[in-house]
């Protein structure tokens, strides 16, 4: 029996809300060759019987019953028992369009070199949905072309960096050694494409919607309850991403430099926020550390982005510059 041509891996933790029409979606599929790997990562909720529901009526499906903490370890644990030729990986709360396999594994076929495909996504707010992805536009002028992945990164992905609405091929992933960081809770996907990117892989943009995204789903793990965890998520993926600046050219650099400041400049908001005080002289430490990695920003760009991305007020971004420029700069002092 051959191998399937796609391995579809979906992360679980208490998804009882979504996940019938997540999987529903994938079965209805006019695309069928396909393993879909289900991983539970230790649900609290009705997750698992509707799982083993599953997996009971359908060969195709392969389950795993885990306890991590975060969506790697589950997709770790799939990517390493895939066997498909290409990896997609969707969440539990999001579903797939009717053809969206079809539409996806058709460019694998028509550009058998790509090892990174990408689409758009539909985005939904409070269950409705929007016309099309915001970021269809922008990328429209490199559609299905293959680029580098520096450009990708920097033209295309800009700071979509979510794993999901892709296909990998396996055998790069594999050929690279590429996995995601276990020990990040939240923002794993960011260290996982950059390092992608960082490997000159072909990347090819496709114009059409393979993906829909529920946007603000409170029991995702980006929006649940914060925790200690997750700050240091923050700290270490940048840690990551600075170190991978160094495989690019000027604009890739400064595309992922910017991005690790913003995940600074997040913990430094969310510690002095709402974490006890040794939680956050524990964060500090690591700003500490992290801070001599990155190079001078230009104050002004970054106070008008600060302004942008977290909703902060001009007094506030100017004093979380002058705090970082004066703090951390000076390590161990």
């Amino acid at each position: 029996m051959n191998n399937p041509l796609l391995s579809i891996i979906v992360p679980i933790y208490n998804a009882e809300r979504y996940l019938h029409q997540c999987i529903d979606s994938i079965l209805a599929q006019d695309f069928e060759d396909y393993e879909l790997w289900l991983i539970d990562d230790g649900s609290s909720d009705s997750s698992i019987s509707i799982i083993k529901e599953y997996a009971s009526k359908d060969s195709r499906i392969k389950t795993a019953f885990i306890k991590g903490h975060g969506p790697s370890i589950p997709r770790n644990y799939g990517l390493r028992r895939a066997i498909g030729d290409y990896i997609l990986f969707i969440d539990s709360d999001d579903y797939l369009p009717s053809n969206a396999l079809s539409t996806l594994v058709e460019k694998t076929r028509k550009y058998p070199d790509a090892d990174f495909i990408r689409g758009n996504q539909r985005i939904l707010v409070n269950e409705e949905r929007e016309a099309k992805s915001i970021f269809a536009e922008p990328r429209s002028k490199y559609a299905e072309k293959l680029i580098s992945g520096e450009a990708f990164m920097v033209e295309v992905l800009d700071k979509d960096y979510a794993p999901i609405d892709a296909l990998f091929k396996r055998a790069f992933l594999k050929q690279h050694n590429i996995e995601f960081h276990e020990e990040l809770v939240i923002l794993e996907d960011g260290p996982f494409i950059i390092e992608i990117c960082s490997n000159n892989p072909n990347c090819l943009y496709i114009n059409e919607e393979t993906y829909v995204y529920r946007l603000g789903n409170p029991t995702s793990v980006t929006n649940s309850k914060k925790s200690f965890s997750k700050c240091q998520s923050l700290i270490k993926g940048a840690s990551y991403n600075a170190e991978l600046m160094r495989c690019f050219s000027k604009p890739g650099y400064d595309h992922i430099m910017h991005r690790s400041v913003e995940h600074a400049v997040s913990a430094i908001f969310q510690a002095a926020t709402w974490l006890k005080k040794e939680e956050s002289d524990i964060i500090y430490k690591s700003l500490r550390d992290l801070w001599p990695k990155l190079p001078n920003v230009g104050r002004s760009k970054l106070h008008s982005g600060f302004i942008i991305a977290y909703n902060f007020s001009p007094k506030l971004a100017y004093n979380l510059l002058r705090f970082m420029g004066c703090y951390f700069r000076n390590k161990g002092k």
